[in-house]
């Protein structure tokens, strides 16, 4: 591979994703983390790199007996699509 993966934006080299954090809610078994739109420099990234952000708030979150699902927000708005 030419040039190597890419590696972490400016944003994220500056400021820690808990700066960007607006909430957490939970209904019905899914917790829903909320961010600020600047977040998705860190969520919405190349997949590894997704996975070593969401992961660890993932199974944090599962192991509370309420919570079955994890979802991610931006303002409010859940994101099911991911750049990859």
């Amino acid at each position: 591979m030419e040039g190597g993966l890419p590696g972490p934006t400016d944003v994220v080299r500056k400021r820690p994703l808990l700066a960007y954090f607006n909430s957490i809610t939970v209904a019905d078994g899914v917790a829903i983390v909320d961010f600020d739109k600047s977040a998705l420099a860190y969520l919405n990234t190349p997949a590894a790199f997704q996975f070593s952000v969401k992961e660890p708030i993932r199974r944090t979150l599962l192991q509370f007996n309420e919570i079955q699902t994890v979802k991610y927000s931006i303002e409010g708005v859940v994101f099911t699509e991911w750049k990859a």
